[in-house]
């Protein structure tokens, strides 16, 4: 009740009837126009992704709606000109809230920020980096807010009836991973670090669950032929079956694609957990209750909420040191996954590719691990997730930064470009300087 809000919903059409159910006013930014979709047929990853991250009605949006402050929370590529290089941008509060997550930073990230007086990044590293420019003192660092209610460490108890549940040993060792199925979440890295501790420790029971569509193998991992070429037991890799007809859910060994629903019957039902069929949110905890410990091994991330949830949880957690997980490794409690650069190709972003070692040596670690040490580790993981990450803290940040910024006079606002005059003598006798000035103030 404190702000008037609308939420300007990327990847949304402007009739989708979602929008009269959010608590607040809800604007899509795909307009009915069935020219425009054809294009974005044509062209998915270049207009088609323009047009999802709202910047052909973010415009007409700012007309209607004549808001103090703007505030973009995305990936950097969501913002192109038509948000930072629009007229509007600097007639009011603009600010962005930006997943920069490699080094070198992207130049775009240092054009939007030059544009963008209040610019923020969800990592520290980032916002670090960029301040290294002199230019750049005004970019600040605030995380991703999270429900810290909605991921909590279950007990003993709890444990043990959702091991059953499962048909999993109550004293076996799980790994858990969970993330979508994307060539920087490295499943590869994962798989072999756990195959090598299995080689060193054949006499362990130890499992590793993959929480990811296994199927998703286009733009990401193929990981049943990864699994048997690395001669890894199949029975060893869990994944999450989700029932596309009951939204039923358990986790089980892979064994493919499209099979029975255990739940309610319905065959060829059930497929591995994707953005599209997945575990209810209010459920999600349970999924950390299953493991002995989270490897997340990723290439580069703005923020992995897989981090978070984890620590949440009180589940013992390696993440790979660069990017938005050395946030991460800055806390004793957290295992630092070493790693090797990359530079790749295209972009030249340096990329972490994560040791294989590294990981061996933590799965070896909380395998020695007493239960008072994992019980330490869980309290004070819960603990400083619960304060860094919670809504009540994001949100009070947020806060302070909206209440800074006074009211704007809608009557001083004009969203149309004053006419230049083309035909403008050039000055004479002027500096270099001057002369461009002209050229700038005058056409």
């Amino acid at each position: 009740g404190k702000y008037d809000l609308t939420y300007y919903a990327s990847q949304t059409h402007v009739q989708d009837p979602n929008h009269a159910r959010q608590p607040w006013k809800s604007r899509g930014c795909i307009p009915p126009d069935p020219q425009v979709h054809a294009r974005a047929q044509q062209d998915p990853m270049g207009y088609g992704r323009w047009l999802a991250y709202g910047n052909l009605m973010i415009g007409d949006t700012v007309k209607d709606e004549k808001p103090d402050i703007y505030w973009g929370s995305d990936d950097i590529w969501s913002f192109g000109a038509e948000f930072w290089k629009a007229s509007w941008w600097n007639q009011i509060h603009s600010i962005l809230h930006i997943t920069v997550d490699s080094l070198p930073v992207a130049e775009m990230a240092y054009e939007q920020a030059a544009a963008t007086p209040n610019y923020f990044t969800l990592a520290k590293f980032a916002s670090d980096e960029m301040r290294k420019r002199k230019v750049m003192a005004h970019v600040r660092q605030i995380y991703g807010a999270t429900d810290v209610n909605s991921f909590a460490p279950l007990s003993a108890n709890e444990k043990l009836d959702l091991r059953k549940r499962f048909g999993i040993s109550p004293n076996a060792l799980v790994i858990g991973y969970l993330g979508r199925n994307q060539l920087r979440k490295e499943f590869l890295t994962l798989l072999m670090g756990f195959r090598a501790f299995k080689a060193e420790n054949p006499r362990v029971e130890v499992k590793v669950h993959l929480h990811t569509s296994f199927s998703e193998i286009a733009q990401g991992w193929d990981l049943p032929r990864l699994i048997k070429y690395l001669g890894i037991d199949p029975r060893d890799v869990l994944c999450t079956y989700v029932c596309k007809q009951c939204g039923g859910w358990h986790v089980a060994p892979y064994t493919g694609e499209d099979i029975d629903c255990p739940h309610c019957g319905a065959k060829k039902s059930m497929v591995t957990a994707n953005i599209a069929h997945g575990v209810p949110r209010d459920e999600m905890g349970l999924l950390y209750g299953i493991r002995n410990c989270t490897t997340s091994v990723a290439t580069s991330g703005g923020l992995e909420f897989e981090n978070v949830n984890s620590l949440l949880c009180g589940v013992p957690l390696a993440c790979t040191n660069y990017s938005s997980g050395a946030d991460f490794c800055l806390n004793p409690f957290v295992y630092p996954i070493e790693w090797h650069p990359r530079f790749e190709a295209g972009s030249s972003f340096m990329k972490a590719s994560n040791d294989v070692g590294s990981i061996k040596r933590f799965i070896a670690k909380v395998h020695g691990m007493s239960a008072a040490q994992k019980q330490a580790i869980g309290e004070q993981s819960r603990d400083w997730a619960a304060k860094t990450f919670s809504i009540d803290t994001i949100g009070k940040q947020w806060e302070d930064v909206f209440d800074a910024l006074p009211p704007k006079d809608w009557s001083t606002i004009t969203l149309t470009s004053k006419p230049k005059n083309p035909d403008l003598p050039m000055p004479q006798h002027a500096s270099n300087e001057e002369w461009v000035k002209a050229l700038y103030n005058g056409i």
